[in-house]
């Protein structure tokens, strides 16, 4: 006695031409209809999904025990910051500047866009930039 699965299998070997070039869709299509022809019409029962326990730090508490959290379906792996054995990086010199810089811009032009201020800022940050580093002319 074969099984559904080994005599879907083995019509569809024969169905498929190993001559002729086929798409995925077409491919799927044939393997489809032959399912569907042995399994008398059925449509193949979806197999539940059990939720998935991830276990994520949670800093704010204080516990070295994680918290739990429930997910349907995992995704890619989160990635789970550790603790702050690492010291936060210097600001950049032009974050700097827009921490400076986007107060005053906002002050100045209250209905301006958000992204409309950054633009002017990274505008002036760029025109600040080639005027500081333009090359200076010893004989003035």
């Amino acid at each position: 006695m074969t099984t559904i699965t080994a005599q879907i299998k083995e019509e569809f070997s024969q169905i498929v031409n190993d001559t002729q070039e086929y798409t995925l869709p077409e491919l799927k299509t044939i393997l489809g209809d032959i399912f569907k022809i042995k399994n008398g019409g059925k449509v193949a029962a979806k197999k539940e999904k059990k939720p998935v326990i991830i276990a994520v730090a949670d800093p704010a508490s204080g516990d070295d025990e994680p918290a739990k959290k429930v997910k349907g379906r995992p995704s890619k792996a989160k990635v789970v910051a550790k603790a702050d054995d690492k010291p936060k990086r210097a600001p950049s010199a032009y974050n700097i500047y827009f921490k400076e810089q986007y107060p005053i811009i906002k002050e100045a032009n209250p209905g301006m866009k958000a992204k409309e201020i950054l633009l002017l800022v990274a505008a002036e940050w760029s025109a600040n930039k080639v005027a500081m580093n333009a090359p200076v002319d010893p004989e003035v």
